[in-house]
């Protein structure tokens, strides 16, 4: 280059290549004041990332490979738990199935026994009746035979013998001289149908026949039901509901 043009225009850029220094800034360490905040940034963030292999993509996918895994494992062990929670819910559900269905027959079975026990002591105190109107009236039993005659005899023979003997009571016998209106008399027709229940002696069933009507007074229970064969206590056994309930 001639030295009119340089001093002219001065030199050219092949003199400022030749003469260039390199940069500060590319040579400067990490944390220098020459680098500025970006360069530092991805130079560590570089450094991390290799630090825990995640530039290296056989890391990467060993990685991921392994959370897979670990997340399979942990989902089939929550399918196999909730399955498992699921059978014992069934087996559960059939437990109390069949135990509702024990309580039911358990239930029926109180209340069938205790329909018999109520017919026996319907019974009984309707055969006392029979025993008490033919005893205070002078008669005989049927076949001759006296209320306290009967020991001995067979259990079918005095069964009849009672069967008898309360279709043959007029209604007019009770309301005249026992006072007791025609409902009893409907009970001594229809004491066919529960004789087969009473009990070998008659006043067996005092006792619990009157705590039984008493509960059902106190209750507020079957009060008709009460008011009907309290009525028949002082006439066939001598002492009111209450009376026996209280003594024994």
């Amino acid at each position: 280059m001639s030295v009119d043009i340089m001093q002219l225009y001065g030199p050219g850029l092949s003199f400022y290549l030749a003469h260039r220094k390199p940069s500060a800034r590319m040579n400067a360490p990490v944390g220098s004041s020459s680098m500025s905040l970006r360069d530092v940034a991805v130079s560590t963030v570089m450094r991390s990332k290799r630090s825990i292999g995640i530039l290296d993509q056989s890391n990467t996918n060993k990685l991921t490979s392994n959370i897979c895994h670990k997340y399979s494992a942990t989902l089939k062990a929550l399918h196999a738990s909730n399955e498992l929670l699921e059978t014992r819910a069934r087996k559960l559900s059939n437990n109390i199935a069949e135990l509702e269905l024990d309580v039911t027959r358990v239930q029926r079975h109180i209340k069938a026994f205790q329909g018999e026990i109520l017919m026996t002591w319907q019974a009984d105190i309707l055969t006392r009746l029979v025993e008490v109107v033919y005893e205070r009236s002078g008669w005989k039993m049927p076949g001759g035979i006296t209320v306290s005659s009967h020991e001995g005899m067979g259990e079918a023979k005095v069964t009849l013998m009672y069967r008898t003997a309360a279709r043959k009571i007029k209604k007019e016998t009770l309301r005249r001289r026992f006072g007791l209106s025609v409902q009893y008399y409907l009970a001594l027709q229809r004491y066919d149908e529960i004789v087969c229940f009473r009990s070998t002696n008659p006043f067996r069933s005092e006792c619990t026949f009157a705590h039984w009507l008493m509960s059902q007074k106190e209750n507020h229970g079957r009060i008709g039901l009460f008011n009907f064969w309290a009525r028949l206590f002082p006439l066939c056994y001598g002492r009111t509901v209450k009376e026996t309930y209280e003594q024994f």
